[in-house]
């Protein structure tokens, strides 16, 4: 696992900063992203007739791509079977609700990918910053698992 984290995280080097200016350069196509997007912080009524579902806690709110939440949730919290049964049905949904003319949903998919990548590297720097193994590990696992079923982490010269 150390290996494959090693093999993306040090992809990140070279097209950070290159991504990401042409991203933030156009101001096109991103969202206000919540940054922490776990499952306890939403708010669900109990009956749908109750209300909708709403996102609390703000601490780490950011300008960034579509494709980021998503990859913190689908990528951090499902299993290869829930992602096989439920992500790209869960990106096209996405993408449907998105007020975002010329954004596709293959750029969605993409910048989800690329939210994988950083994800990983969250949850190497939560390893490293003290986080508890039973925190970090089933993250690490997830996500390597994801970024596998995209070909990211044995294609990781596919951001550069």
């Amino acid at each position: 696992d150390w290996a494959a984290c090693e093999t993306v995280v040090d992809s990140l080097r070279p097209v950070w900063g290159r991504w990401l200016a042409k991203r933030a350069g156009r101001v096109s196509h991103l969202v206000l992203a919540h940054g922490d997007c776990y499952l306890s912080n939403w708010l669900v009524p109990r009956h749908e007739a109750s209300g909708s579902p709403t996102l609390i806690d703000f601490q780490q709110a950011h300008v960034d791509t579509p494709g980021e939440d998503l990859a913190f949730m689908l990528g951090t919290f499902w299993t290869a079977s829930q992602r096989a049964t439920h992500e790209l049905a869960s990106l096209r949904r996405y993408h449907s609700r998105l007020d975002a003319p010329g954004y596709s949903l293959e750029a969605l998919i993409e910048d989800y990918r690329w939210g994988l990548v950083r994800m990983l590297a969250r949850t190497v720097w939560d390893h490293h910053n003290g986080s508890p193994e039973a925190y970090w590990r089933p993250k690490l696992r997830r996500v390597l698992s994801a970024l596998r079923d995209h070909g990211v982490v044995y294609a990781p010269k596919l951001y550069a």
